[in-house]
């Protein structure tokens, strides 16, 4: 992998090397070259200092900026990366639980080590960061972006995502929100003038403080029920009584306050552990799955409008996501691992738990004199402990050393 992945490095240092020697020009593109022409006109003269048909062709200027589309060396060498991402996410035969890698002091492995142990887990050999190109983020990914776009027979690093680092996808994905609110505003603006109505080019939302998450919620709950796209527009707030403009501050005062308040632990939506710091769904709230729905459609507007949340889901959980996301229109040869659950995940969440069930599968006595446990979990629900049963009679099936794996998989 690393040799593959020095060779592409390789190429497209060669290519920012030929671009450098190319744009050595002495007069700086300031006299035109009209070399090769029988009759210099006007026209001509225009189109050699620039001043004609400008913007006629953004998309093919940008995608002529890109040298390393035509470099087949560095087409083979992404498809042979592709092959080695594939087989890496195909990584089933051993997986090991991070728990085992905690030390009896204590004490957790090196960050390396312990990224290595994690991928391995969760059915990879090595983590995904592995196959980060770091060079890509000085190229202009953008003008990548709209050439796997076009859906183009033409090489776009974009077409291979494991190359892009966390910042460069965040760069894109910024693009094409923004690209995504033009649009819808200037689609607006002209509705407006055609229609001679009056629609606000934004998505204005108008809430009380003292009643900031019904009164949000029910809003977004609204423009997500009116399928019109709504949605996409940027983002507005305007808090009830007061004489603030947004220019981006109170969108995220809106946010941070909103999100502080769903996920306060007195609110019910969400369950906390105190060893881990990390909350998660609450299997027996008295909220509605539509509750859940519009807490994933905020979620969904903070990361569309670029604002930061402090949402402390443990990682599974995002794993979790992208497992169950649906698959791309995009012919891809990149397979998407099944989910699986292992002692790792719970770890992440209830580290204290994870280790007494880790505890149980390498304990070498007897089992059920020594652990006394049936089949049935205690849950919590509201101050008072209930135990709910793993298996049908599961409250009459003890634990022991043949069926304690059984266990741990139903727990």
């Amino acid at each position: 992998m690393n040799l593959v992945a020095s060779f592409v490095t390789y190429r497209l240092m060669r290519q920012q090397g030929r671009k450098r020697s190319n744009s050595n020009n002495p007069d700086g593109g300031l006299i035109p070259d009209l070399s090769g022409s029988s009759r210099s006109t006007s026209v001509q003269l225009h189109a050699a200092l620039g001043l004609g048909g400008a913007t006629k062709k953004n998309d093919e200027d940008a995608a002529q900026g890109i040298e390393y589309g035509n470099d087949w060396q560095l087409r083979a060498g992404a498809k042979v990366m592709a092959l080695l991402f594939a087989a890496n996410n195909s990584y089933y035969a051993r997986k090991i639980d991070f728990v085992n890698t905690v030390s009896s002091e204590g004490g957790l492995p090196s960050s390396g080590l312990a990224a290595r142990e994690r991928a391995r887990s969760h059915g990879q050999l090595l983590p995904t960061s592995t196959f980060y190109n770091a060079l890509l983020d000085y190229y202009d990914l953008i003008a990548d972006f709209k050439i796997w776009e076009s859906r183009r027979a033409k090489f776009s690093f974009c077409q291979y995502p494991f190359f892009l680092s966390m910042g460069a996808k965040i760069k894109i994905m910024e693009y094409d929100a923004r690209r995504q609110m033009e649009i819808k505003a200037r689609e607006t603006f002209f509705n407006n003038v055609n229609t001679h109505r009056a629609v606000d080019q934004y998505l204005v939302l108008r809430v009380r403080r003292e009643c900031m998450v019904e009164d949000s919620l029910r809003q977004i709950s609204e423009v997500v029920g009116a399928g019109q796209e709504d949605i996409k527009k940027g983002l507005r707030v305007h808090f009830q009584g007061e004489e603030g403009v947004d220019a981006g501050g109170l969108r995220k005062e809106w946010f941070l306050l909103l999100v502080r308040d769903i996920f306060d632990p007195n609110h019910g939506m969400f369950v906390y552990d105190e060893d881990s710091h990390f909350c998660y769904f609450n299997p027996i709230s008295f909220e509605t799955s539509d509750q859940y729905y519009l807490v994933g459609a905020l979620l969904g507007l903070a990361i569309y409008n670029s604002t930061i949340l402090d949402v402390a889901l443990p990682p599974f959980a995002f794993r979790k996501l992208l497992a169950s996301a649906p698959t791309s229109s995009t012919p891809s040869t990149l397979t998407r691992a099944p989910m699986s659950y292992t002692l790792s995940d719970l770890a992440e969440f209830r580290p204290a738990l994870a280790a007494g069930l880790r505890q149980l599968l390498d304990f070498d006595g007897d089992v059920e004199s020594t652990f006394c446990r049936d089949f049935v979990a205690e849950i919590e629900r509201y101050g008072s402990v209930t135990t709910v049963p793993l298996c049908p009679n599961g409250e009459n099936k003890a634990v022991t050393n043949e069926n304690r794996h059984e266990f741990v998989e139903l727990y």
